[in-house]
C-alpha cells in the first residue's frame, strides 16, 4: 500500500512538471536585442525591475543579418519583444516599457 502510494506521488510530481513548464512556455517573454544597444538595456533593466523572467534572443549589430527579427517584426530595428501568450510583438523601447508596465 505504501509502494503504491509513493508511485502515484511520483506520477503526480511528474505531471506536474510537465505540465509547470507547459505553462512556463506559454508565458515567456522574448527579447530581440544585443548587449551594446542602450534602447535595449533599457528593456532589460525593466523586465529585471517587474522581475519578469524572459529570454534574451541575441542579435547581430549588423542590420542586415538580422533575418529573424525582420521575420517577426517586419523591420530590423532592436529591442523587439515577443510576448507568447498575448500574441503581442513589441518594437521600440518606450512602447516596449510601456506595454511591461501595463501587462
Amino acid at each position: 500500500m505504501i509502494s503504491n502510494s509513493k508511485s502515484k506521488l511520483r506520477n503526480a510530481l511528474h505531471l506536474e512538471k510537465h505540465i509547470n513548464n507547459y505553462f512556463l512556455i506559454i508565458i515567456m517573454l522574448e527579447l530581440y536585442q544585443f548587449e551594446e544597444c542602450p534602447y535595449c538595456q533599457k528593456v532589460r533593466s525593466m523586465l529585471s525591475e517587474l522581475e519578469l523572467d524572459f529570454i534574451c534572443r541575441n542579435v547581430s549589430r549588423n542590420r542586415e543579418e538580422r533575418t529573424m527579427v525582420k521575420l517577426i517584426s517586419g523591420q530590423e530595428g532592436v529591442p523587439v519583444l515577443v510576448d507568447s501568450a498575448n500574441k503581442k510583438v513589441v518594437v521600440d523601447s518606450a512602447k516596449i516599457i510601456e506595454y511591461l508596465q501595463t501587462r
